[in-house]
């Protein structure tokens, strides 16, 4: 039995939380507003103290001025970041962070970094294929490494060889995978899981095709692209993953974004103080999930 058949009979996948998806609804219809946003909020206490927390921190509201309507909060933080929140919070309850060989907490700052940079990607890019994404990227970047935690806690045995299999041969983890199983890979183990949760056609392609974004259908090949840049930057630096560096030119992903070599670095920078901003929201709930 194939890796994507095994994954359509394993019953224990958490699906998206509904409150996940009633705020995407939401925040998605003509009809959304403050006060509808904290309605669906309050019926999560620990979302909605994150909540607060946040729109209370000094990046967002000055010491004398403290927010203590979850309503204002929305407000205050914009739906946007809301929706980030939720999605960010919403998965990592999700999936428990126990486990011998992949850091969770690793594991989490890099999908949050991952989406930060995403959408800094997507904002500076040029040329005839940019496309309106709005806050597609950060979903993307989010998730585009979901598969890997699919592979660690419900393909476990797959995972390990993939695991044992680089470290007996010096390999990254991707690069184990390419010689194990190719064609199913962590990209399309998590295309599989967004088309369960029934997550827009746009966000699975790009997080299916993140490492191979010219395989895209076309439509979606844009925020593919930005997810697969994102990631090389990312695991080029001091944010990587468990998949290790990544070796190869993305000569043909710049010039289709329209993005200068030299800007990597810049967006880079660009992620890490929006992640230092928004300490409070989804990187303080990657390495600590307690009140969760």
């Amino acid at each position: 039995m194939s890796i994507l058949q095994s994954l359509h009979d394993i019953q224990e996948i958490p699906s998206l939380p509904v409150i996940v998806l009633q705020i995407r609804r939401l925040v998605e219809s003509d009809s959304s507003d403050a006060k509808a946003l904290s309605d669906i909020i309050e019926h999560d206490p620990a979302l909605a103290s994150k909540i607060l927390h946040v729109a209370n921190s000094v990046y967002f509201t000055p010491a004398n001025q403290r927010i203590s309507s979850l309503q204002n909060a929305v407000i205050r933080l914009g739906y946007d970041t809301v929706r980030s929140i939720a999605m960010a919070i919403g998965l990592i309850k999700q999936f428990s962070p126990d486990s011998s060989v992949l850091n969770h907490t690793t594991f989490w700052r890099h999908s949050v970094a991952a989406a930060y940079l995403a959408r800094e990607v997507a904002a500076n890019a040029t040329g005839p294929h940019v496309v309106d994404l709005k806050d597609a990227p950060f979903t993307c970047g989010l998730l585009h490494d979901i598969g890997i935690i699919i592979y660690e806690q419900f393909l476990h045995e797959k995972f390990l060889e993939v695991v044992y299999h680089g470290r007996a041969h010096g390999l990254s983890f991707l690069a184990a995978e390419r010689e194990i199983s190719e064609k199913e890979n962590h990209a399309m183990v998590g295309g599989v899981l967004l088309e369960m949760w029934k997550l827009e056609s746009s966000v699975v392609s790009a997080v299916r095709y993140h490492h191979a974004p010219h395989k895209a259908p076309e439509s979606h090949r844009f925020l593919a692209s930005v997810v697969s840049l994102t990631e090389h930057i990312l695991c080029n630096s001091r944010i990587g993953s468990i998949e290790g560096p990544i070796e190869g030119e993305m000569e043909e992903t710049l010039q289709y974004l329209g993005i200068e070599p030299g800007l990597s670095q810049t967006l880079l920078v660009a992620a890490e103080e929006r992640i230092a901003r928004h300490s409070a929201t989804v990187a303080h709930v990657a390495v600590n999930r307690r009140g969760t």
